[in-house]
């Protein structure tokens, strides 16, 4: 760790500490001062991906219109598209402006959030605008952490081992995509919510235990043979890991790892024994006539949906591919198309229990689908580790589990991946 990592690392913690100070500088002064001036930046291709600064697409603001960026002491710029360019509120137009905050700890607020880094701003093809923010890799984890777990009751092995999960994720989606690479800040790669401000007393301690519990893994990643491992996460798995070649074949060949998870069968089963279909890992989706045939013309399959049955399960029950045949005709499709056409939201995971009707059985009164877990499946359980977590295990034994394949490293000295 460098010098200037350690200080920034210190400059967290104290902010933290001292919330009556830090409350007061997120005050706006009576001036204005003027924003850092606005230079235009162009990607370069490169056969490597930068491990020290990341850039992350902004999904609430993409095509907006135009937009207000406010640095911390108050100094306001505002941003709009204008064709192929982009216009500040002071009369530059360029291609593209990178703003830099006046204040590295707070950063710059856009809409309700804050980010450290610099703000990329530059129109696009389609209309409106694109913000990139180009973020310290660290800076970026604790973002990513605090948009994933729930931080209040979090253990610190739990944060931890987020935190090498999510690092690890985010450079090695980096090194498999094309020129120009960048992550989205939703659930299209990690949850990035930016800078967490503290906003009371029971906050700052959460703040406190969230820079730790960076700090304590800073750099460090899960590698595969020398390779940074595809460390994807989900919110519950159901009482079983799934492969990454099963749930994701396109993007793997790797149809082993998956793990037996207690914690998150246990709570299931509960769930499941009490009738609850909104809990923490059981649920219950519900689709009428008229969504299902909506499904069908989505598909070309036809103008209703007749039947749904599975075509292909792993080796422990999770739904992979299922058959949806209609009026007209039939397809095959993976269960995670599935979802996203129907609703990832309410169709929560691949685990099925059980469907009324039946699986391919006439659909003539809509679809009612019963499971458990929440996401894909592949990777850290949150639930698990979380239990784990509150059961003594350490932050290294809780990824040793979830990820049987991978082992703990750091990255290199030289702020670089290969790509693949």
């Amino acid at each position: 760790m460098d010098r200037t990592t350690r200080s920034s690392r210190r400059l967290v913690l104290a902010l933290a500490l001292g919330v009556t100070a830090a409350f007061g500088a997120c005050r706006l002064p009576p001036e204005i001062p003027p924003m850092p001036s606005a230079v235009a930046v162009e990607p370069r291709p490169a056969n490597f991906v930068r491990t020290d600064v990341l850039p992350v697409r902004l999904s609430a603001v993409e095509g907006k219109p135009g937009v207000l960026v406010e640095n911390a002491k108050g100094g306001k710029r505002w941003f709009e598209a204008e064709g192929s360019f982009v216009r500040s509120s002071s009369g530059e137009r360029a291609n593209s402006f990178t703003v830099e905050p006046e204040n590295a700890l707070r950063g710059l607020r856009l809409g309700d959030r804050s980010y450290r880094g610099e703000l990329r701003i530059e129109a696009r093809d389609a209309g409106g605008l694109r913000v990139t923010n180009h973020v310290p890799l660290e800076a970026y984890v604790e973002g990513v952490v605090a948009g994933e777990v729930v931080l209040w009751s979090a253990e610190p092995a739990e944060l931890e081992a987020q935190a090498i999960a999510a690092r690890t994720y985010a450079l090695e989606s980096l090194t498999r995509r094309p020129l120009a690479p960048f992550l989205w800040d939703d659930t299209r790669d990690q949850a990035y919510r930016g800078i967490f401000l503290p906003s009371n007393d029971g906050e700052v301690k959460v703040a406190l235990k969230l820079a730790r519990a960076i700090e304590a893994t800073e750099g460090m990643v899960l590698r595969r043979a020398g390779a940074l491992y595809d460390s994807r996460f989900h919110a519950s798995c159901g009482g079983h890991t799934a492969t990454l070649g099963d749930v994701f074949p396109a993007e793997s060949v790797i149809f082993d790892g998956s793990v037996p998870c207690a914690p998150c069968r246990a709570i299931g089963a509960l769930e499941r024994s009490r009738g609850e279909d909104r809990g923490k890992v059981a649920w219950r989706a519900h689709f009428d006539n008229a969504r299902l045939d909506r499904l069908a013309r989505e598909l070309r399959i036809g103008d209703r949906l007749q039947s749904l049955r599975v075509s292909r399960m792993d080796a422990h029950g999770r739904w992979i591919a299922v058959e949806c045949r209609g009026d007209a005709s039939s397809r095959t499709i993976e269960w995670n198309e599935l979802r996203r056409l129907l609703d990832a939201g309410v169709l929560k995971s691949g685990v099925v229990h059980v469907t009324s009707p039946a699986a391919g059985a006439p659909i003539t009164d809509g679809l009612t689908i019963e499971g458990v877990g929440r996401g894909h499946g592949v990777g850290l359980c949150q639930i698990g580790a979380h239990a784990l977590a509150v059961d003594g295990s350490s932050a290294s034994q809780i990824l040793a589990h979830y990820y049987p394949l991978a082992q703990l490293d750091s990255l290199s000295p030289s702020g670089r991946e290969p790509v693949e």
